[in-house]
């Protein structure tokens, strides 16, 4: 989920949120798929973002942008005028920290969908070749494994929602 300027919004993308008006009429649903249309609509409506699905526009060095590696390696320029402040220096140590551990977790989100894109991509390979694979629950024949790994571990494994 992103949140974007109207200017920046292209036909195809899908909303993430209702689009609503500042007197709270809301102007289109969310999951509505946007069109050229729409998109000019809600300029003529007034509306300056929407919050669209997914992370289609690269906002990088633009303001409202969610690069927290960025942000957090501005945090020296933004504090320069108050190395004398304790208060300020505290700040300034909690923001780091706070857009250091976003950027983190954002490259762990990001290396954890493409592992698990690739990992389908695999499956889906060897399930075209008719080639078995094995999954550290089954072995190659699909049967589930017995011992310490075995139905054990198929019993104690958590399922995703």
């Amino acid at each position: 989920m992103q949140k974007i300027p109207v200017k920046l919004a292209a036909p195809g993308m899908t909303l993430a949120k209702a689009v609503v008006r500042e007197d709270g009429i809301t102007l289109v649903g969310e999951g509505v798929e946007l069109s050229e249309s729409l998109i000019a609509r809600f300029e003529q409506s007034g509306i300056s973002n929407i919050t669209v699905k997914g992370n289609p526009v690269q906002l990088d060095g633009l303001p409202g942008s969610t690069d927290y590696g960025k942000r957090a390696e501005r945090m020296d320029h933004l504090f320069r005028k108050h190395s004398d402040d304790n208060f300020m220096m505290t700040l300034k140590k909690v923001l780091t920290q706070y857009f250091r551990l976003k950027a983190a977790a954002l490259a762990a989100i990001a290396a954890e969908a493409a592992e698990a894109e690739a990992a389908h991509e695999g499956r889906e390979g060897a399930e075209a070749e008719g080639a078995p694979q094995a999954d550290g629950v089954h072995d190659v024949a699909g049967k589930p494994k017995q011992g310490k790994n075995g139905i054990s571990a198929l019993l104690s494994r958590k399922v995703k929602p």
